[in-house]
């Protein structure tokens, strides 16, 4: 069985890892915010930097969240190995595979209720740290999804309003095309040279005027394909932040089962022995607390643990490519979203 000493250790560099993701997502959140605004001058945009930042909080998150449902997967199959000796005190035959032709079975020490007890606590002890980072990381995953969602859109409208701009130039220099090409028309079907001075001169007034124009239209189309890259390097981070809130959704659905299981079966462990549990440490403790003001915990235990497992194995085993949409990644099984 996997020991839950290690396993604590792991959550806590899961939760230093955490803190970076914080910072990497204030970061691209405040750049992006700037952008939005229109604070930044287009030309100076530093876009390999804002692709590194932006590339380094994806990976961050990804690293975060193998680290988690790594944890997570770990602990279920610690917890799995804890029940087995829990059902040997009544059931020496519990957990203990066939051997040889006449079905001999391998001798397993049983452990004590207490120690059976004290390693429960030890994992419950790795959970709350893994429930602390899900409680943190959630509510700031949503912030920013929904702060970066709003920037992406008002540069998306930056973007049209200089489109709009662009054709309401072409449509412009189209008009006067065909007023060139009808003065060069009356020029070629001759007549007096007064007549034909004056047509001549409203030509080159109108080329002039269609050369203005192209030339302003040259001076949007950068500012147009800045805006462009920006969306689209800050429209794949949206897509990555609405991802990982399903992710985080599904992480938050199992813990929450599997600590109910941790703590029905450290109670059951509890009364089996021989005088009153000692104090648990308070991040247990307080699972614990939750655990008895909840009315529903425990109940149905079985069924709803094989549901959130299945909604974990199908959103942490899903291809990387699959985007799921915003209404969906917010509402997925999240316990008390």
């Amino acid at each position: 069985m996997a020991k839950s000493k290690p396993l604590e250790s792991d959550a806590g560099k899961a939760r230093a890892t955490l803190g970076d993701v914080l910072e990497g997502l204030a970061a691209t959140d405040a750049i992006l915010a700037d952008h939005s605004r229109g604070a930044a001058r287009r030309g100076a945009i530093n876009f390999p930097a804002e692709e590194a930042l932006v590339g380094e909080t994806v990976r961050l998150m990804e690293r975060w969240k193998l680290q988690t449902a790594t944890l997570l997967r770990t602990l279920d199959a610690a917890t799995l190995a804890t029940g087995q000796e829990f059902g040997r005190l009544f059931d020496e035959t519990i957990g203990q595979p066939s051997r040889g032709y006449f079905k001999r079975r391998m001798h397993l020490n049983n452990p004590s209720p207490s120690a059976i007890a004290g390693e429960l606590e030890d994992q419950l002890a790795a959970a709350a740290i893994l429930d602390e980072m899900l409680r943190t990381l959630r509510p700031a995953l949503l912030k920013h999804y929904r702060e970066c969602e709003d920037h992406l859109l008002r540069i998306i409208e930056q973007r049209q309003r200089v489109d709009f701009d662009i054709e309401d130039l072409q449509r412009r220099s189209d008009v006067l095309l065909l007023q060139i090409a009808d003065r060069r028309s009356g020029i070629a079907s001759g007549g007096d040279r007064v007549a034909l001075a004056a047509l001549e001169e409203e030509r080159k007034v109108f080329v002039t005027e269609r050369e203005a124009l192209h030339a302003k239209e040259l001076e949007f189309k950068p500012e147009r394909e800045t805006l462009q890259r920006l969306i689209s390097i800050y429209e794949d981070f949206v897509d990555a932040l609405n991802g990982h809130i399903a992710s985080v959704n599904a992480m938050t659905g199992k813990l929450a089962v599997d600590n109910e299981q941790r703590i029905t079966l450290l109670k059951a462990a509890q009364a089996q022995l021989d005088g009153p549990p000692g104090e648990a440490p308070a991040p247990v403790a307080a699972l614990i607390a939750a655990f008895d003001a909840n009315v529903l915990a425990g109940h149905d235990l079985f069924d709803r643990k094989a549901i959130a497992d299945q909604a974990f194995a199908r959103r942490l085993d899903a291809r990387p490519e699959t985007v799921q949409q915003p209404e969906d990644a917010e509402n997925e099984t999240a316990p008390g979203a």
